[in-house]
């Protein structure tokens, strides 16, 4: 099992099965009474337990990985495989004389279903305790069909064709950090994958957890889909928790510097007038890209995320951080780093980058448009009674959505459009703010009967693309909501079978996407 399982996984230590019975070494059990306090004599036959893989575990892969430990010298391990048939079992592999810690093997399971797997230790004294989990095992297939005759290749650039073939092919995948996720993202046929690296505040802790295991992920879907895209933010925030955060030498030096030996200081990175201090919490601010300690910042986090297999970048609100930005000068410096730093160490030489622009005309110094697409909430519409059911809802083309507006220009990669890309996700927010329904679009949509729901993933996507041929819908994969109705205050994709909470979504994202060449 990866190393990702051995953080997740709770450690397996079953009762061990000890034979009890007259002649069987070792199982001389005794009790006796003394002064009513009872006390048990047992002679131990073995410290073996399995790690991995962990009863009730689902089991990402279709390759043999078991980890034990307690092993004494001499020692060894016996493993089994059984696929379950109904109420019997039929075996699929065996082994024997296994030593060390694991066992790893390119043996293929047959499928997927429920496998029992047993490790059993051979006592140097003749008998045996055995470790048991039942595990069901899902592969991780690649839709095979959904993206027939689409072009998805680029490297160093990508033209207007590919970049929207990307985007008719989004969802929103907050925090993709599971199997379980690159599962159901693999399986409806997903190209781009909107939120999929994505922590609000900022902090050490977050990248030393799960950076690594951002990085196994991504790497497993590619082995997978080598076409995939993942999306890191970097948000309109700040706070005391990247004062932790070393600032390495590569930074500085980026930025022309004499390398320091300190940490990032969120104070540094606040709007000398005291604007926007305190705006998300107490100690979580809006920070300001004119001070170089922001520009910094966002820098790092884009190149830590492009290291560890990103391909793409959101970069928040960035009216609202750079509202003392004259003509975007320092956006404009802070995004070329970036860009130049993926030339030499994206995967494919290019780092896509958005963000979200009210205005939708993120334009640098230069004339060229900082970001490849504009990113926008849906803004639906309410329409009908206040009592009717399904809440329907049309697009709110007098939002800040771009439907209505006309947006051209010249994109990073050198093309020219006078209709320029965009894409448009069920956002949320506090309530109180822009609604529908009285709820977030993400509350409103979990609460739609299942079929209204279902159908009108494919009904928004014509919508929009009625309107601009290069417009998007980042459909939902997984995104938390502001309001609970029923229980339900995240939004999964993910069918039911495979992950508790699913709304088994997975065949209507695949349905809209087939609506949609």
């Amino acid at each position: 099992m990866k190393s990702l399982k051995k953080l997740l996984s709770i450690v397996l230590c079953l009762s061990m099965l000890v034979c009890v019975f007259a002649g069987c070494k070792g199982g001389n059990n005794t009790s006796t009474t003394s002064k009513g306090t009872l006390s048990i004599n047992s002679t131990v036959l073995s410290n073996f337990k399995m790690v991995s893989p962990t009863v009730g575990e689902k089991y990402y892969t279709n390759t043999v990985d078991v980890a034990w430990e307690g092993l004494e010298k001499d020692e060894t391990v016996s493993l089994k495989i059984e696929k379950k048939n109904g109420s019997s079992y039929t075996t699929v592999l065996e082994k024997t004389g296994l030593t060390g810690d694991s066992f790893k093997s390119d043996d293929k399971l047959e499928n997927e279903g429920v496998y029992k797997i047993s490790a059993t230790v051979n006592l140097t004294d003749g008998n045996t305790v055995t470790k048991t989990a039942e595990v069901t095992v899902l592969n991780l297939v690649k839709n095979a069909t959904v993206n027939n005759g689409m072009d998805f290749t680029f490297k160093g650039s990508i033209s207007e064709k590919v970049l929207n073939n990307y985007l008719s092919r989004a969802i929103t995948y907050t925090n993709a950090n599971s199997e379980e996720a690159i599962r159901a993202i693999l399986n409806t046929g997903t190209k781009y994958v909107c939120r999929s690296v994505a922590e609000w505040y900022p902090s050490k802790w977050f990248e030393d957890t799960w950076f690594p295991i951002y990085k196994e992920l991504i790497a497993e879907a590619h082995a997978v889909d080598p076409e995939i895209i993942f999306e890191g933010c970097i948000f309109e925030t700040t706070g005391k928790d990247i004062n932790d955060i070393k600032i390495p030498a590569f930074v500085f030096e980026a930025f022309g510097k004499k390398v320091e030996d300190r940490t990032f200081d969120h104070r540094k990175m606040l709007f000398p007038d005291g604007s926007g201090v305190n705006a998300w919490a107490s100690g979580y601010s809006l920070p300001d890209i004119t001070r170089e300690e922001t520009q910094m910042f966002i820098y790092y986090r884009a190149c830590k995320m492009i290291d560890i297999g990103v391909e793409a970048i959101h970069l928040g609100q960035t009216k609202m951080t750079g509202k003392n930005d004259r003509n975007f000068k320092r956006w404009t410096k802070v995004i070329h780093l970036i860009r130049e730093y993926a030339k030499k160490n994206a995967r494919r030489n290019y780092v896509i980058i958005n963000s979200h622009h009210p205005s939708h005309d993120f334009v640098g110094t230069d004339g060229i448009m900082l970001v490849d697409f504009n990113m926008a909430p849906l803004r639906p519409k309410a329409v009908g009674a206040a009592n009717s059911s399904p809440q329907k809802c049309v697009l709110d083309m007098d939002s800040d959505a771009p439907y209505s507006k006309k947006i051209s220009g010249t994109s990073p990669s050198g093309w020219t459009s006078s209709k320029y890309p965009y894409l448009v996700e069920f956002d949320n927010y506090a309530p109180g703010e822009d609604s529908v329904w009285g709820m977030d679009e993400i509350s409103w949509i979990v609460n739609q009967p299942e079929a209204y729901r279902r159908s009108f993933l494919t009904e928004v996507r014509k919508m929009v693309s009625a309107l601009n041929n290069n417009g998007h819908v980042a459909l939902i994969g997984k995104r938390s909501s502001s309001y609970t109705t029923n229980g339900i205050d995240l939004y999964q994709m993910n069918d039911a079978k495979y992950c508790k909470g699913g709304l088994s979504d997975e065949e209507a994202i695949i349905a809209a996407f087939k609506a949609y060449k």
